[in-house]
Formats: structure tokens, C-alpha cells, sequence
């Protein structure tokens, strides 16, 4: 009766009143702990915790391992959120980040007009809170993991925008409360048997937003304050030996055992037929997706200018920047390689468009470079270094 009180009133009354019907946590008990999946152990406590809450939901049909999962899981572009009560995982979401195959949400909704400007998007899906952690205990659960999915996205996993499909009912609390938009033109549309909106969070807005909106508003319903300034010890986020937006788990071997003989699941993602393994995780000519910031110094140059490069390999680069590329120049790079170590490259533009990126052929590079990219092929392998 609430919901349908509140679809008959203005938006902004109706915004107001959900963000005044929220009660974030003062205090988490420090029995909570909230992180990344760092193993095989927790990918398969969160998929038990997804499969319970979308059987009870009608999302999935019961199947012999008591378990929900789909191929995104293995890829190593797709992060797993736990929320743990006593070390047991009481909440989970996933974070799907773009690769070189469309989203799971584009099988129904076309998202392809977020992706100006070399954005990256992540969709957020398998969403689940036990049910002994809903209602009165929910926002200790909740807030804290949603808080972990917008600071791991922004500082840690490389994206601009999360995409999330949500039932209609609930789409006041994304819209009103978290401040997503629906995605233009796409409308209600069947998904996984159930009616479903598309949502979107620019990211590199978010924090203004939130601070328009929450700014002057009480602790205890102020977003802001939750996701941007509170400390809250009883988040983990994972530690950078060097700059990367990968936190991966499932190595060709798991996903051998688990996603294909355990589970069932086909070897390759929907509308492609080439297997996983082959073309994603371990490809012949790899390409290593990043985010690394960089001061662009052309030859002949006094002043340098900012860019930003996404994605590597061990001899080239693709370049994000506003300023014109010229054709037949060289180019200096001081590239941030961690927090604390950056290294010149010399490099020279060979093809690309200036709004879809730059490819550069590296011309000269120090010994970092190649110990970075080293370091990015055993994280992809399943091989933690450090």
C-alpha cells in the first residue's frame, strides 16, 4: 500500500519521503566485516546465499547444487561483495565490469549510449541479503555492502557508471534514495521471467549529487555522510601493490571443475561461441585492462597535458586525452604505476581515433613497465604476487 501511495505523488514529494523513511546505521557491530571474495570458498557461499533468495523469488528454478550462478561469475573482469556476520556471508552482490562481450542486462536493455567519452560501465546483479539479516537488521547488512560496491567501483575497479535492473517496486529506493537514473528510452521490459527497469549511476557525478541532496541532512539519513565520510573500519578493501582493476579468483582449472562440470554451465558467454578460457582468460595476444594516469610530454613541448590509459599490452597502449594526437610525433609518458612509483615511456601513435582512443607503439620503456605488465599476466593466470 506504501509503493502505491507513493507511484501517486510528485516525484520530488515522493523522493523526500523515502529518504526520510531510511534509518542508516549509527554503529555496526563489529561482528560484520565487509570485503572482495578472496577465494573459491567465498564465490560458492555467495552463490548458495543468490540461489536461496531467487529460488524464494522465483528468479531460478531449484537444481540439485543449491547454488545460482552464471559464466560472468568466472571472468576476471566480474568482482564478487561479501557482507560476513561472524564469518559467515550474510550478503553478497557482483560486480560485472565491461569486457570485450556486452553485459548480461544487454541480452534485454541496450546501454551502448553510456559508453561516450571511453566510459566503462559494471552491472551490479546478484544482489541477496540472508533472510535473517532483511527488515529490522537490513540496513546493518545493507547500507555497508552498497557503500563497499560504490567505493570499490570508483577507486578500485576502473569504472564510470553501474547498471542494475530492478522489479518496478523497487525502483523508489535506487531513483530517490541512491540516485540512479533510468536509462533513457528503455522502459519496463521482461527480465529473467519478471518485469525489470534499467538503472544507471554516473559515478563521476556521485559524489556532488549526493552531497546536493544529503548535505545538510541528519547522520542517520545522510548518504553522503555514509558513503564519502564515515569512517567504518569494518570495511576491507583490498590492498595495491600496484595499480590494477582486477581482484580475480578462477583460474582456468576451477573453471574447468566447478562452472562447466559441476554446474553445468556452457563454456562460452551468450552470442559467442568461442570458449572462455581461450579468448578471455588466457588469450594468445593479451591485452591487459587499467587504469593508469599519465602525464603526456610531446616532443618539442614545454608544458605536458593529462591523459589516461585503459588498456595495455606489453609493447602498446590505447590513450584516453582531450588533446589532439599528431600522427608523426613521439610522445614522453611519466605513467603512475602504484601510488608510489611511476616510470617514463617513450611512445609513438600507430592507429585509433581520438574519442575512441589512441593505440601507442612503445618505443623505450624501463625495466617497471615490463615488471608491470609481468605482474598483470600472473594476477590474470591465477598466480598472486606481489
Amino acid at each position: 500500500m506504501f509503493r502505491r501511495f507513493l507511484n501517486l505523488l510528485p516525484f520530488k514529494v515522493r523522493s523526500y519521503l523515502v529518504r526520510r523513511s531510511v534509518q542508516l546505521p549509527s554503529d555496526i557491530p563489529d561482528d560484520f566485516t565487509f570485503r572482495v571474495a578472496q577465494n573459491e570458498a567465498d564465490l560458492e557461499a555467495s552463490f548458495r546465499l543468490v540461489y536461496e533468495a531467487y529460488v524464494e523469488l522465483g528468479y531460478c528454478e531449484p537444481n540439485p547444487h543449491k547454488m545460482r550462478a552464471t559464466i560472468y561469475h568466472s571472468l576476471a573482469t566480474t568482482s564478487t561483495l561479501l557482507a560476513l556476520y561472524k564469518n559467515q556471508v550474510v550478503g553478497t552482490l557482483t560486480l560485472v565490469r565491461d569486457n570485450r562481450h556486452k553485459l548480461p542486462l544487454e541480452q534485454t536493455f541496450d546501454v551502448s549510449s553510456l559508453r561516450v567519452d571511453a566510459n566503462r560501465l559494471a552491472e551490479v546483479t546478484s544482489l541477496a541479503i540472508h533472510k535473517d539479516f532483511r527488515r529490522e537488521n537490513g540496513g546493518v547488512t545493507l547500507f555497508p555492502l552498497l557503500r563497499l560496491m560504490y567505493q570499490y567501483a570508483y577507486d578500485l575497479f576502473g569504472v564510470n557508471h553501474l547498471v542494475i535492473t530492478v522489479h518496478p517496486k523497487a525502483r523508489h529506493f535506487y531513483e530517490s534514495l541512491m540516485l540512479f537514473n533510468a536509462v533513457a528510452d528503455q522502459g519496463v521490459k521482461d527480465y529473467l521471467g519478471a518485469p525489470a527497469i534499467c538503472l544507471h549511476l554516473d559515478l563521476e557525478k556521485a559524489e556532488d549529487r549526493y552531497l546536493k541532496t544529503y548535505g545538510k541532512c541528519h547522520q542517520n539519513q545522510n548518504l553522503y555522510d555514509f558513503f564519502l565520510s564515515r569512517e567504518i573500519p569494518q570495511i576491507k578493501l583490498p590492498l595495491r601493490t600496484w595499480n590494477k582493476i582486477y581482484d580475480p579468483i578462477v583460474t582456468v582449472e576451477y573453471f574447468e571443475s566447478f562452472f562447466v562440470k559441476k554446474l553445468g554451465l556452457p563454456r562460452h558467454l551468450p552470442g559467442d561461441r568461442r570458449d572462455v578460457t581461450r579468448t578471455i582468460m588466457r588469450p594468445r595476444a593479451p591485452r591487459y585492462e587499467t587504469t593508469l594516469h599519465v602525464s603526456i610530454h610531446p616532443e618539442g613541448w614545454n608544458e605536458s597535458v593529462k591523459g589516461v590509459i585503459k588498456d595495455i599490452s606489453k609493447n602498446g597502449f590505447r590513450l584516453f586525452t582531450k588533446v589532439k594526437i599528431q600522427p608523426d610525433r613521439n610522445y614522453d609518458f611519466i605513467v603512475s604505476l602504484s601510488e608510489d612509483q611511476t616510470c617514463t615511456i617513450k611512445a609513438t601513435p600507430v592507429w585509433g581515433e581520438q574519442n575512441r582512443g589512441i593505440g601507442f607503439r612503445i618505443i623505450e620503456a624501463p625495466a617497471s613497465w615490463y615488471r608491470y605488465v609481468k605482474y598483470l599476466d600472473q594476477e590474470l593466470a591465477g598466480k598472486k604476487v606481489s
